[in-house]
């Protein structure tokens, strides 16, 4: 199509399967009283079965995060770098002797990143899954209570086992620009030899 530079199609598959559980109690009911309780739990595992052309198609998003679709993974998962710590020395840099995609070495008080195929430079290639931001149970519960004409409701959700991305702490603490930062980077690597 002429003047459109993407064309979506339904062009993959997607295993979904899973459980719920509800319950609901009706605690007191009367004419001028009501109390009501409800909770339920979900599990939901999803996983990519196929995609068209078999390859794996990632998503960059604003803030520097990224999520993959892949076969064999949960859809919409986190993709990048693994994190393994700060270089605390400049001897552990000349130790781990990395390099990044501008042939620029790491020093001391940088990132240490997995380098995944083991190259010494770390680059796209090394960018990993990270994990999912689909929980392994998720679920919620109720309270509801009514005198007469008038109600109060509360709710109560959660989820569990999943990943989360904190756009928030990452500007406030990225030091990438003259934005305010939290005390935070006041505990940032400083010296030779500091964690």
């Amino acid at each position: 199509i002429a003047g459109i530079d993407k064309v979506y199609v339904n062009g993959g598959q997607i295993n979904n399967h899973g459980i719920e559980a509800e319950l609901s109690l009706a605690i007191l009911r009367t004419n001028n009283w009501g109390v009501d309780i409800s909770g339920n739990i979900s599990q939901i595992n999803s996983t990519i079965e196929k995609i068209v052309g078999n390859e794996a198609l990632i998503y960059p998003q604003d803030g520097g995060v990224s999520r993959i679709n892949k076969v064999g993974e949960a859809p919409f998962a986190f993709y990048g770098h693994e994190y393994l710590g700060v270089i605390s020395t400049q001897s552990a840099a000349t130790n781990y002797n990395l390099k990044d995609f501008r042939n620029q070495s790491f020093t001391a008080g940088d990132a240490l990143f997995n380098d995944i195929i083991s190259d010494g430079v770390i680059d796209n290639g090394d960018r990993t899954t990270l994990g999912s931001s689909l929980p392994e149970f998720f679920g919620g519960a109720s309270l509801n209570i009514r005198y007469k004409k008038f109600g109060i409701r509360s709710y109560f959700s959660f989820t569990k086992g999943n990943m989360m991305y904190n756009g928030l702490r990452r500007n406030s603490e990225s030091q990438n620009s003259y934005a305010n930062q939290t005390l935070a980077t006041l505990n940032r690597w400083q010296a030779d030899g500091q964690i």
